[in-house]
């Protein structure tokens, strides 16, 4: 890791765990909606490409908007009482930025969203930049937010390292 600079990281599944808080989330929105709940796996199987998309093959065309909206409305609550940190990750962040890294989060997840877990999980310190694929033309898997982050730091993209 001599050359690497620059260490970004996605935040669902590698830095917290927010399963619980999405799956509940996920099930309020189809109850208010009058669809059938889904199992935590299929739900996490759906994970990781926005929360419109989450939701898109379970909500009909014509719902959808309603749907994303319901369930950010919960997920605000939700998410503080159903995420945590994962184990060992405070320590690896904590080394990381000690050794001089410069950290970085690149997530899917809307700004809104990943400020409040953000902040609740007392991140916040260890981060130099936040970026969500809502500011973006397009989110993961295009690489344009890894190259947005690496482009704000100066750096080439050897110097880079993503942790997914």
């Amino acid at each position: 890791m001599e050359d690497v600079k620059l260490v970004i990281f996605d935040l669902d599944g590698t830095l917290i765990d927010a399963y619980p808080a999405i799956t509940a989330s996920f099930n309020y929105t189809m109850r208010k909606l009058g669809l059938p709940n889904q199992k935590a796996l299929t739900i996490r199987r759906a994970v990781g490409w926005g929360d419109e998309n989450l939701l898109k093959p379970f909500v009909p065309v014509k719902g959808l908007k309603k749907a994303v909206l319901i369930y950010r409305r919960h997920h605000k609550k939700a998410l503080i009482q159903g995420s945590r940190l994962l184990p060992g990750v405070a320590g690896v962040l904590a080394y990381l930025k000690k050794s001089g890294y410069r950290l970085a989060v690149a997530s899917n997840r809307p700004t809104k969203f990943s400020g409040i877990l953000i902040r609740h999980l007392k991140l916040r310190k260890y981060f130099a930049y936040v970026l969500c694929a809502d500011k973006l033309r397009h989110g993961k898997p295009y690489p344009e937010i890894l190259y947005k982050i690496i482009k704000k730091f100066s750096f080439s993209a050897k110097e880079a390292l993503y942790v997914y």
